[in-house]
C-alpha cells in the first residue's frame, strides 16, 4: 500500500516578507507549536524607520507650535523693540535729509534756477519718506501691543492639531 499524510495544511503568513528559515522538510511530522519558518524583518524594519520618521516629524511639528505660542504669549523681546524703534529713527533721519534738499531745490526753482518737475519730484520724494515713518510707527505699534486673541487661538489650535497627530 502508499502511506498518505494524515492531515497536509498550507502555512501561510500576515506578512510579505521573505522567509528567512526553514526549520522543517516537506512531508515532515510535526506537532502543535513547532516552529515551521522564519519570516525576515526587513520589510517590518523598514516600517518601523518610517514610523520613527513620522513620529520624529511630529514631534518637531509640537515643538515648532509650542514655541510660537511661547513666544507670542511672552510678547516682543527687548531686541525686537530696539529693532522697531531704530527704524523709526532711520525712518526719520532719512526723511528729514528728504526734506532739507526739497527745500533746496524748491528754493532754486522759486528763484528761477530750476524746473518745477525738479521741485515737485523732491515733494514726492519727502511723500515717500513721511509714508516710510508712518510705516515703522505702525509696525512699533503693533510689536507693543503684542499678539492679537486671533493669534493667540491660532498658534492654540496648531499646539492642538500637532498633539492630535501625535496620538494618531
Amino acid at each position: 500500500g502508499s502511506l498518505a499524510p494524515g492531515r497536509q495544511i498550507v502555512a501561510t503568513f500576515s506578512s510579505s516578507d521573505v522567509v528567512a528559515e526553514v526549520f522543517v522538510e516537506e512531508g515532515q511530522s510535526v506537532k502543535a507549536g513547532d516552529p515551521l519558518a522564519v519570516l525576515g524583518t526587513r520589510g517590518l524594519e523598514l516600517d518601523l524607520a518610517s514610523a520613527r520618521a513620522e513620529l520624529a516629524s511630529a514631534e518637531g511639528a509640537l515643538a515648532g507650535a509650542q514655541a510660537d505660542l511661547q513666544a507670542l504669549e511672552a510678547g516682543p523681546t527687548a531686541n525686537e523693540v530696539e529693532h522697531l524703534r531704530l527704524s523709526v529713527e532711520s525712518a526719520k533721519n532719512s526723511l528729514w535729509g528728504t526734506q532739507a534738499s526739497r527745500d533746496g531745490i524748491c528754493g532754486r526753482v522759486e528763484r528761477g534756477m530750476g524746473q518745477q518737475y525738479e521741485c515737485d519730484s523732491a515733494e514726492s520724494s519727502v511723500n515717500r519718506g513721511e509714508a516710510s515713518v508712518r510705516q515703522a510707527e505702525l509696525e512699533l505699534e503693533a510689536l507693543m501691543a503684542g499678539a492679537t486673541e486671533q493669534e493667540l487661538a491660532s498658534a492654540r489650535t496648531k499646539v492642538a492639531q500637532a498633539q492630535a497627530s501625535l496620538v494618531s
